[in-house]
């Protein structure tokens, strides 16, 4: 997104005990690269297999070490991607790694501290989770999901990012569900769109993610998942991905209390087609309306999501604290629910009012009038929770009505207020809408 071109180099690896020469290594990574670019603690994807076909850890031929930049608990990822497995969506595994480098003559078993582990999506994920390692692996980035962009797939290649090898009869899958999105009446749109999109399993999806107010996604810029069509119901799935702003910590799209309040009905920012034309097909609304419901009483409930807070905080604590004593004491804050102010983008130590920029203090708020609330810190993870739970019940029991954020945070068309023909209006909020501040 940033046109960014990181360049792969040759390394051996030492995995609890296992040694892998002769490794591919690169830097990976939009805005986490840019806030850690004054660190060596860099986001890092490893290739076991490149030069040494079937070359594998434990069924694993890719490893994606995430450096947790953006967060400072370190478990936004790793507990929502363990929430969507629990709600039955095919999501990477995750784990954590202490990280040492060694570069000879500049660093010898130098500490870079701890990343968590995340699967990668690849066919071997597919053969594990679909039963084949068969169908394509697309990494949209894009505000206009199937979108008819015409007949030819070049127009399609480069926000499709394929992470497979594509037939022409992959490639025409993902045009012809682009036209039924873009050109069909609604009857036709409700009575085929079974046949292009696995309903329950979209409606598990969703049910996560905008519960999770995730808007660093489909529900906003328009990234971060991944799209699975299947070789045999040729029906797409949806995979989700790079979770660090999840809970509501995404301060660059509306205020603190709208994403606390997101609206259940009408959840992505300003306009979206696909995600309007689905939600308007009742088969779809009464799926996705029936997973909120039943994981409200179930996963979603805050009692259980503290209690894995302060279960893998006893865990992470000593590989935070050999980090630094700073990054301890932001750590213990926000397990304790305490909001602590990020450093964006690797702003020097004087844009806080504590002492060492990211490492210290809860300053009022960021320099150079960040978007968006953007400068005030979010809720951390208890906080969050606590607050999206009653909203979301309230909602559904009809108490309460959801906000709504129109506007596009990352250019793209403007927005337009839907959300009436749901089961239950949709009245709410408007937020300010801004571009990045790069």
């Amino acid at each position: 997104m940033l046109g960014l071109d990181f360049p792969t180099v040759r390394a051996d690896l030492d995995f609890a005990g296992a040694h892998f020469p002769d490794v591919a290594v690169r830097y990976k990574g939009n805005g986490t690269f840019m806030e850690s670019r004054g660190s060596l603690k860099r986001s890092l994807k490893i290739d076991l297999n490149d030069g040494f076909p079937g070359r594998k850890l434990d069924g694993v031929t890719k490893l994606n070490l995430h450096n947790c930049v953006t967060d400072a608990s370190r478990m936004n990822e790793v507990l929502s991607h363990r929430l969507f497995r629990d709600a039955g969506v095919p999501a990477p595994r995750t784990a954590y790694a202490e990280v040492f480098l060694t570069v000879p003559g500049q660093h010898e078993r130098r500490y870079l501290g701890l990343y968590s582990l995340v699967e990668n999506v690849d066919n071997s994920f597919a053969s594990d989770r679909y039963g084949t390692k068969k169908g394509a692996l697309f990494k949209p980035v894009t505000r206009q999901l199937f979108e008819d962009l015409g007949p030819d797939w070049a127009a399609y290649r480069q926000s499709y990012d394929a992470k497979t090898p594509v037939s022409k009869a992959e490639t025409q899958r993902v045009i012809d569900f682009a036209r039924l999105v873009s050109h069909a009446a609604d009857g036709e749109f409700a009575a085929r769109l079974a046949d292009y999109l696995d309903l329950d399993a979209f409606a598990r999806f969703m049910a996560v993610t905008v519960w999770l107010s995730t808007l660093d996604s489909i529900l906003g810029v328009g990234q971060n998942y991944l799209v699975y069509l299947h070789p045999m119901t040729r029906q797409f799935h949806f995979i989700p991905w790079d979770l660090d702003h999840s809970f509501g910590q995404f301060p660059m799209v509306g205020t603190q209390e709208q994403r606390e309040t997101l609206s259940i009905r009408q959840p992505w920012q300003g306009e979206n087609r696909f995600l309007e034309r689905v939600f308007r097909v009742p088969t779809f609304q009464r799926l996705y309306l029936a997973r909120l419901r039943e994981f409200s009483e179930t996963i979603f409930h805050p009692d259980r999501l503290h209690r894995q807070v302060d279960e893998l905080a006893a865990v992470l604590r000593p590989a935070v604290r050999a980090e630094s004593e700073e990054k301890l004491a932001r750590f213990d804050r926000v397990v304790a629910g305490e909001p602590v102010v990020r450093n964006p983008f690797g702003l020097g130590a004087g844009a806080f009012a504590g002492p060492r920029g990211s490492e210290a203090g809860t300053g009022p708020s960021l320099p150079f009038g960040f978007p968006g609330g953007f400068g005030s810190p979010p809720k951390p993870i208890k906080g969050f929770v606590t607050a999206r739970a009653r909203s979301v019940i309230d909602q559904l029991a009809g108490r309460a009505e959801g906000a709504v954020l129109s506007g596009p945070g990352f250019g793209g068309r403007g927005g337009r207020r839907t959300g009436e023909d749901l089961e239950t209006p949709a009245v709410s909020a408007r937020a300010r809408s801004w571009g990045p501040p790069f």
